[in-house]
């Protein structure tokens, strides 16, 4: 496994080397585990790619794929594995304790089992779509769940949330406000905190949630396992970075051929950047970014750590940017939102600065995969 030995930051066009520490906690992944958990959701189904050569307006370009996460599991983007998977490996443990055996997934539906996953309640706070797969495996399971939205989430999550149904709560103005308050809500006994980011002290049950993720990486490998033709670049949009990550990780362990890994943030919340540069997990200030699922002022503690060790590049695009990628991938017939679309947008952005194409290896014989994290 070849791993990258230096960041490098690209700001306004210039490529800045990133000295780094040596690494606390990093992430790891089994995908097989992952994916034998989730066969038990019948709503299980491997997510398709599509080869999109229109994305770059002027072909510059060998290849770009597109891989959908609009409909995984009916639930409207990537963070549908990650909060289920959760979910049922809590539940199972849980359970296990308490009755002082294993507890197999299928066990997960019987009536006596489901009785005693009502008296617990996962809480988390979210930005729309992780709070809905935690809801979603929550009930599927017999549990109960508590959302905490903060006020800069679109309204239209709740509904979507009342409808599973689960608890919702309106707290902050911002998602680090909204975490902190679900922190007080779990302390609270029979009370689950199912966060998808991590910090000092809190990495275990994230961890499982950016396991859940690596199924998604796993689905592409074997995409091109059977193509026999590999990326030679990946882009990533990273909000807390957890879903970068958990892909990266994949790529690294698993992939027979290795890509080069650009990682993507809004210029309003790079926290993932801000955190390289100090060498320590740092928040960041900003306004309110168009890109609201990735509109996170400070990173996953495991993430971070993470890509700091295997990302090879890191980027920023603004709000206007991340527009043009979503009406670019309007144009193929892919809905979705800004955050959606960040992927598509740092691979375009990139094409637009030589310095930067040129200084990550982007040419004509380029192949590109994107990921398309959320419906429109």
């Amino acid at each position: 496994m070849v791993l990258a030995t230096s960041s490098k930051v690209l700001i306004n066009g210039k490529v800045k080397s990133v000295p780094r520490d040596a690494l606390h906690q990093t992430f790891s992944c089994n995908p097989r585990l992952v994916l034998d958990l989730l066969t038990n959701c019948p709503q299980y189904e491997p997510t398709p790619i599509y080869d999109c050569p229109n994305l770059s307006s002027n072909n510059s370009l060998h290849q770009i794929w597109v891989k959908d996460e609009t409909n995984r599991m009916g639930l409207g983007s990537f963070k549908a594995m990650g909060g289920i998977y959760a979910v049922i490996q809590i539940l199972q443990n849980k359970i296990a304790s308490k009755l002082d055996r294993r507890i197999f997934p299928d066990e997960l539906f019987l009536p006596e089992i489901q009785n005693i996953a009502s008296k617990f309640r996962f809480t988390t706070a979210s930005a729309g779509n992780h709070g809905i797969s935690v809801a979603t495996g929550a009930k599927l399971f017999g549990a109960e769940a508590t959302i905490v939205l903060s006020h800069i989430v679109p309204r239209e999550f709740e509904e979507r949330l009342k409808q599973i149904p689960c608890s919702v709560i309106w707290h902050g103005e911002n998602y680090e406000q909204s975490v902190e308050h679900a922190i007080e809500i779990a302390k609270e006994p029979g009370n689950i905190l199912l966060a998808d980011s991590s910090w000092e002290g809190y990495t275990n049950l994230p961890s499982l949630v950016m396991e859940g993720y690596s199924v998604i990486p796993e689905e592409c490998m074997n995409y091109f396992l059977d193509l026999d033709i590999w990326p030679t670049h990946i882009f990533l949009q990273a909000g807390v970075g957890g879903f970068a990550a958990s892909f990266a990780t994949h790529v690294r362990t698993y992939w027979p051929h290795q890509p080069t890994l650009v990682i993507v943030e809004p210029e309003f919340a790079p926290c993932l950047i801000e955190s390289i540069r100090q060498r320590k997990l740092t928040t960041v200030e900003g306004p309110i970014s168009a890109m609201g699922r990735l509109d996170c002022k400070r990173a996953s503690l495991i993430a971070f750590n993470t890509l700091m060790e295997i990302a090879d590049v890191f980027l920023v695009i603004s709000d206007n940017e991340a527009r043009f990628g979503k009406q670019s991938l309007d144009k193929s017939k892919i809905e979705t939102t800004e955050s959606g679309a960040a992927g598509v947008a740092g691979l375009l952005s990139a094409l637009d600065y030589p310095e930067i194409a040129s200084s990550i290896g982007l040419d004509s014989n380029s192949r590109c995969l994107t990921v398309i994290t959320e419906q429109k």
